[in-house]
């Protein structure tokens, strides 16, 4: 009886944790998925997606700088769940608990342990820490489906480098940088994951990694973010493994066609949807403006405003709280924050080691696309970005951990657990608006949140964040009557969707939508015709560029000023 009891018993067990694991995860999105914004993004996203679900056309009349997938599914979530902040939240929190379970599903191959606690690390580092409908935390999740995918389905499996592809095109059709990183690390991944002794002649395969190669290097030291801390902990590790790469290579010319042919028809399908829309409404053009021509202008501005060797400053301070601390808390936070900034450079340093070594590369998949992933925090260095990447950088971690010995287990389930423990505790759903000193040392600065009573934002926050915007819209709304434009410098969209107000310009961000001394022109005719009511202006915002200076100011004398709340000053139009 005992021994028919046993596999019955093991099996419930299973079922079981894995339904806890998902529930944990699910309890802890559901907790915090209201209780965080941060406007700026907030507004851009729920702009677009009002004026779409108005009926005006993306690119055409509405500027956006992703590819389009991210706003298709706010749209969807502005029609089923109402025209709210709020709304924008339900398909978020529903990707990152795919997310989750992907990881589960991914380590538990490896260790239950890891699968559990790496679900609600993924979790607890992931979403819950910047709750924005950003495109990045979607690419995140689609990232770790990847991963899943191509840990799961064998090599030669006809559909593999296919469904592969699809979910690259995804990607990139949500943000279009973290696709190239993804792309680059796939076609890395199909060269060298079924070496054949056979193969006489490689050459397509280097040219194809000596690109990837060269494309890379290029990206990072032209766009600045190849700085010597930046190298060391994230950027050097893929052009490391790509350089092994090129070294142990083994596959035929015309096998090496076939994987590049199958990625690209999988990412030529992802893109079916979007090319569709851009061809009934003629938008090819504009969709081609706006996500390179601006996109680019967008990335320079961010360059100009980023603060150099962010993370290396940081990794330094949080080792100097840890030494010098007597405080568990301070101590707790420090070794946090070096975690996450040291997960890609442990991951690099594994991956690299195994790619040199190892005959099997068929376990790579996750180490090399982690490798390349983690490129996508040196867009901006900061805490937010380095929370986009960390999910998948933690789950390759404890996939090439797991097979080793017990105290490199305890020590990987030890760090995860304090990542959980100190990431729900003093990070998740605190505000923007906290210093780096403050975030280094964990310190809550609202521990209670009450309804926003901000209107079309069902949000529960501290008084604190949302009290200026209140007061800011109830005046907007005083001062503009419903249905009147008024002109936010140089990007609080927020204002348009909150006030209810419209936008009258093509653009959300003046830094980008005013460039040449045409915008400009266009820029003053739009607000001498149009006539906004209200005039916004953030001076000391890093977007405020000296062409949207000079527009405001050929306008400014039509309008007196009323007040500054938060930051802005609001004019309202002279009365004729």
């Amino acid at each position: 009886m005992g021994a028919f009891r046993s596999p019955v018993t093991s099996r419930i067990v299973r079922i079981g944790v894995r339904l806890g694991s998902v529930l944990a995860a699910a309890l802890l999105l559901w907790h915090f998925h209201d209780r965080f914004w941060y406007p700026s993004d907030e507004g851009i996203y729920a702009n677009i997606a009002e004026r779409l679900l108005s009926g005006q056309t993306l690119n055409v009349q509405v500027q956006n700088l992703h590819p389009g997938y991210a706003a298709f599914v706010n749209v969807a979530a502005f029609r089923l769940f109402g025209v709210d902040l709020l709304s924008l939240r339900y398909p978020l929190i529903a990707s990152a608990l795919l997310g989750s379970c992907a990881v589960f599903a991914l380590l538990r191959r490896r260790s239950l342990l890891f699968a559990v606690i790496g679900s609600l690390g993924v979790t607890a580092v992931g979403v819950i820490q910047f709750l924005n409908p950003t495109p990045n935390w979607y690419c995140l999740s689609l990232a770790l489906g990847l991963a899943w995918w191509l840990t799961t389905v064998p090599p030669r499996a006809p559909a593999r480098l296919i469904g592969a592809g699809f979910l690259v095109g995804l990607i990139g059709l949500f943000r279009q940088v973290t696709g190239v990183w993804v792309a680059m690390a796939v076609v890395t991944i199909a060269l060298i994951e079924e070496p054949d002794p056979s193969a006489d002649s490689s050459w397509l395969a280097r040219l194809t990694l000596a690109v990837v190669l060269i494309v890379t290097v290029a990206v990072l030291v032209l766009s600045g973010q190849a700085e010597p801390g930046a190298s060391v902990l994230f950027a050097g590790w893929p052009v490391a493994i790509l350089l092994v790469a090129l070294w142990r290579v083994r596959i035929t010319n015309r096998g090496a066609a076939l994987v590049l042919l199958q990625i690209a028809a999988g990412a030529a399908i992802a893109a079916i949807p979007l090319l569709l829309y851009c061809i009934v409404h003629r938008s090819a053009p504009a969709w081609f403006s706006d996500n390179v021509t601006a996109a680019f202008r967008l990335g320079a501005v961010v360059e100009e405003a980023n603060g150099g060797p962010w993370y290396l400053a940081l990794l330094g301070a949080a080792a100097f709280q840890v030494i010098q601390s007597l405080e568990p808390v301070k101590v707790a936070n420090g070794l946090y924050w070096m975690i996450l900034v040291l997960l890609a450079g442990l991951n690099g340093v594994l991956a690299v080691r195994r790619l040199a070594r190892s005959r099997d590369m068929s376990d790579l998949a996750l180490p090399i696309l982690a490798g390349f992933y983690g490129l996508v925090a040196l867009f901006m260095q900061d805490a937010i970005y380095l929370y986009f990447t960390t999910g998948l950088t933690l789950t390759s971690v404890l996939w090439m951990i797991a097979p080793t010995g017990p105290l490199l287990r305890a020590v990987g389930a030890g760090c995860t657990a304090l990542l959980v423990v100190v990431g729900v505790t003093y990070h998740a759903g605190q505000p923007y608006t906290r210093t780096n000193l403050q975030a280094l040392e964990g310190q809550r600065t609202v521990t209670s949140v009450e309804a926003s009573r901000i209107p079309r934002c069902s949000l529960q926050l501290g008084a604190a964040e949302s009290e200026p915007y209140r007061r800011l819209v109830e005046l907007v709304q005083r001062a503009a009557p419903a249905g009147e434009p008024i002109a936010a410098f140089p990007s609080d969209a927020e204002l348009y969707f909150l006030a209810n107000r419209p936008n009258p310009f093509r653009f959300y961000n003046s830094a980008i939508g005013i460039r040449t001394p045409g915008d400009i022109e266009e820029a003053v005719q739009i607000l001498e015709r149009e006539s906004p009511q209200i005039l916004t202006v953030r001076p000391a915002d890093k977007y405020y560029t000296p062409a949207s200076r000079v527009v405001v100011e050929r306008v400014r004398s039509r309008y007196e000023r009323l007040e500054t709340i938060g930051g802005v000053d609001v004019y309202r139009l002279k009365r004729r």
